[in-house]
């Protein structure tokens, strides 16, 4: 089964590597047998790409796909579009980014849903854009797992504000699960 992804990403990824200005492909296997007569195989794959879009966005997408002999497979990826509007980022995203850019005064910790990281990645949808000092971040995390395994995150949105002015910054955020 894991092949077989690995063989379709590849496969869907390739016709985005030949149309953009720039791409970039990576990867790694390493095979080591143990004495225990078993063979050890993990392998990486990436694949990055860059547009520069006649309007003056930019369009940007990864994927990458880690795989290894245990049957542990873990996928991400990230398309990302920018302009004059903000940034619209879809996929694998800070699991609290829209709710701690409106902490101005950092009062509220960066949440943890892993035991080996002061943040998680999730997959959602997050904009965020400046017009005349007023900041705003919007954000909806799907119905996922933390990176770090335990217990499932539900679904949550987020939002926040923050205008500067004359050296003063004023900030909400709102989250609800």
């Amino acid at each position: 089964m894991n092949k077989t992804l690995i063989a379709l990403a590849i496969a869907a990824t390739l016709p985005v590597a030949a149309v953009a200005d720039s791409a970039t492909i990576s990867g790694s296997l390493s095979s080591k047998y143990k004495n225990t007569g078993s063979i050890d195989t993990d392998s990486s794959l990436s694949v990055a790409s860059s547009e520069v879009l006649a309007n003056g966005m930019t369009a940007t997408a990864g994927f990458s796909i880690t795989a290894d002999t245990d049957d542990d497979t873990e996928n991400s990826g990230t398309a990302t579009l920018a302009g004059d509007f903000g940034t619209l980022t879809v996929g694998s995203i800070d699991a609290d980014g829209a709710f701690q850019a409106g902490d101005v005064g950092g009062a509220v910790s960066n949440t943890t849903e892993s035991t080996d990281s002061t943040s998680s990645s999730v997959y959602g949808i997050h904009y965020a854009g400046t017009v005349a000092g007023l900041s705003v971040a919007a954000q909806v995390n799907a119905n996922t797992g933390p990176t770090g395994g335990g217990t499932a995150q539900t679904k949550s949105t987020q939002m926040s504000a923050t205008y500067a002015m004359n050296g003063l910054t004023l900030g909400y955020a709102y989250a609800s699960a």
